[in-house]
């Protein structure tokens, strides 16, 4: 009898302990705002999960904060207003897996740092009038920017791979830059998206990136600068038009596609020592040159058609086991140079004018080449290299010399008129 009262009284007591925890819990989810002397709208959250919207009133001429999820408050309350916020909008989330929402005016900064926990801060129909920072904790965060005018600078800092960016119809004054952590044991996450949206000067996006970015309607004036360091990563570009040079580089799998677009510079597109390799341009138009370096171990794949190239096209891939590359309907005002490894390679280039020479070096492996209703207005220099070659020629138009040179091994070599 005694040991079941004893029980009792401690789950008496284990009982009576979680309820208090539970209760400093929802107390100790209370957001701590003010404005500084200076002007400034200062939120602090708490050390567990705050849920906030934050909103600009013109009519009222102040700014509003609210919960939106219990057991949130604001200095105590449900919600509070603030007025005389003249300069920034200064976010400090601390723990838990917060989520912001912010609409309404930034006068000069908004700046959000975003402690531990997986948290989401959203901005919404907003105004920023300087700058548009976050600062991303270890942890999976997601970030959203839409329908938002940015008066200069958007930068976010990361310490790790987000789940999501996506930002969607608004514009940049100046530069963008995301920057990515670098890869944990968790792994790379999500995507990165940029959606009908302008940047005033250069867009760069940096790091261990999610394993998507994706770029859809994108105007920028400025250069391009994409630097993946994840294992496996797509980048697709479409619909967008860029007034200076793109660089693309990734260290491991890396897949890149260009749809209907205009790159007003050169494209570079560099792959890493991953084991496969994919890039495509399709209906777009390159005013510089057209430069596609891989280093890829196995399985190697590109594409191009049609698309106008006024510079040169140049092509390095360095696959040791496979290589296809279809090259079709091109219009090329300068040089082409495609250059192959020791795998066995397929490429075919049709349906293509080119105003200058052209040169195809795919040295050794068993290698099947053709080339098919395309106009040369320069000189042909074919090395087929090592290996049991395949080589055709089928309605070819060649203004300059031509020289085919093949290395050891059992080859046939086609010419129709």
């Amino acid at each position: 009898m005694f040991d079941s009262m004893f029980r009792r009284h401690v789950f008496a007591l284990v009982a009576l302990a979680s309820a208090f925890v539970a209760g400093a819990d929802a107390r100790a989810a209370d957001v701590q705002a003010f404005v500084s002397k200076s002007g400034d709208l200062v939120v602090t959250g708490s050390a567990v999960r705050d849920d906030i919207s934050v909103f600009y009133s013109p009519g009222g001429n102040y700014w509003g904060i609210q919960s939106t999820m219990s057991p949130t408050t604001i200095n105590g309350f449900t919600a509070d207003t603030f007025y005389g916020v003249a300069r920034d909008v200064v976010f400090d989330m601390g723990g838990g897996d917060d989520r912001v929402d912010f609409a309404g005016i930034a006068p000069r900064d908004l700046r959000m740092r975003l402690g531990q926990g997986e948290d989401f801060f959203g901005v919404g129909n907003a105004t920023i009038g300087r700058d548009l920072r976050v600062e991303k904790s270890a942890d999976r965060d997601a970030f959203s920017v839409d329908m938002t005018a940015v008066g200069r600078d958007l930068r976010v800092k990361s310490g790790a791979p987000g789940i999501a960016y996506r930002i969607r119809t608004s514009t940049i004054g100046r530069d963008a830059v995301v920057g990515f952590g670098t890869v944990s044991a968790l792994g790379a996450f999500g995507a990165t998206k940029f959606e009908d949206t302008s940047v005033g000067r250069t867009l760069s996006l940096i790091g261990a990136s999610p394993k998507a970015i994706e770029l859809t309607n994108v105007v920028v004036a400025g250069k391009t600068d994409i630097r993946v360091t994840v294992p496996y990563c797509t980048v697709a570009i479409e619909d967008s038009l860029f007034h200076t040079n793109v660089d693309v580089r990734g260290v491991g799998d890396l897949s890149v596609s260009v749809v209907e677009t205009k790159v007003e510079g050169r494209l570079r597109v560099v792959a890493g020592k991953g084991q496969v390799a994919t890039f495509g341009v399709i209906l777009s138009e390159i005013w510089g040159d057209l430069k596609w370096t891989s280093h890829t171990d196995e399985t190697l794949t590109s594409f191009i058609h049609p698309t106008w190239i006024q510079g040169d096209l140049r092509m390095d891939l360095r696959s040791k086991t496979s290589t296809w590359s279809w090259l079709s309907k091109l219009d090329v005002d300068g040089s082409i140079d495609v250059r192959t490894k020791d795998g066995a390679d397929v490429l075919t280039y049709t349906e293509s004018v080119c105003a200058s020479d052209v040169r195809f070096d795919l040295r050794g492996g068993n290698n099947e080449f053709s080339l098919s209703a395309v106009t040369i207005e320069g000189d042909l220099d074919l090395r087929a290299g090592k290996g049991d070659d395949e080589v055709t020629f089928f309605k070819v138009d060649l203004d300059g010399a031509q020289s085919v040179k093949t290395g050891a091994g059992t080859d046939v070599f086609v010419v129709i008129p």
